[in-house]
């Protein structure tokens, strides 16, 4: 006969542990679906950003190719080197010499040899980095990146890879952001950005052939 004093026997404990290994599973596991979305949520974010400020600086690079207001430079405005590689040329700075001829600021000089002057965008798909070398050696922009893609236009709207014609350049960048999931699966959140940029040299063709567009202010 059981008395009061009695304590749990072996099947009731056995119950209740099973009981708790199930509740405390459950939030385990809700814990850690929180916490991969939260990574997850994070590195899209960070990605994004990475990459919007990376096709900014491109964009800017690529609008203001063959700028030659001395007329002084031969040769087109930027040359292409290979998928997701490019070089542009733009007379900037230079009449104001620095240290060195890296450094140098101030007006258009008819040469070549300053910063920013000559800048080399080139993808690597094997360290998956974009980098730009604007003349003192390359630096990376953006990580993460499954491509750089470079489609140009002429003024008529034809796709082309002379650089002589090249009067629009379509920039994609396609990024991918992987974490690690709750199954220990990868699984990858892809983003693809893109910009039309028109190579400012270039303009007055585009106005000369769509007589509908106006130069507003003189």
């Amino acid at each position: 006969m059981m008395t009061k004093d009695s304590g749990f026997t072996l099947i009731e404990m056995l119950i209740s542990t099973a009981i708790l290994g199930i509740v405390t599973a459950g939030v385990v596991l809700v814990l850690q679906q929180n916490q991969f979305s939260y990574v997850n949520e994070n590195e899209q974010a960070g990605l994004s950003q990475e990459m919007r400020l990376a096709l900014d600086q491109i964009a800017r690079f690529v609008r203001q190719a063959g700028n030659d207001p001395m007329e002084t430079i031969s040769g087109p405005p930027l040359a292409i080197l290979g998928e997701g590689h490019i070089r542009l040329f733009t007379d900037l700075t230079g009449s104001l010499p620095g240290e060195d001829h890296l450094t140098g600021t101030g007006d258009p000089d008819g040469a070549l040899n300053s910063l920013y002057e000559t800048v080399t965008i080139r993808h690597d798909p094997w360290t998956k980095s974009v980098y730009v070398d604007i003349g003192n050696g390359e630096q990376v922009v953006a990580e993460n990146i499954e491509k750089l893609n470079f489609t140009c236009y002429d003024y008529q709207g034809n796709q082309t890879d002379d650089p002589n014609s090249i009067s629009r350049v379509n920039i994609e960048i396609i990024g991918n952001s992987a974490d690690l999931g709750i199954s220990s699966s990868r699984h990858v959140n892809s983003m693809t950005l893109t910009s039309d940029v028109f190579i400012r040299k270039k303009t007055i063709q585009l106005l000369e052939y769509d007589t509908s567009l106006e130069i507003v202010g003189g």
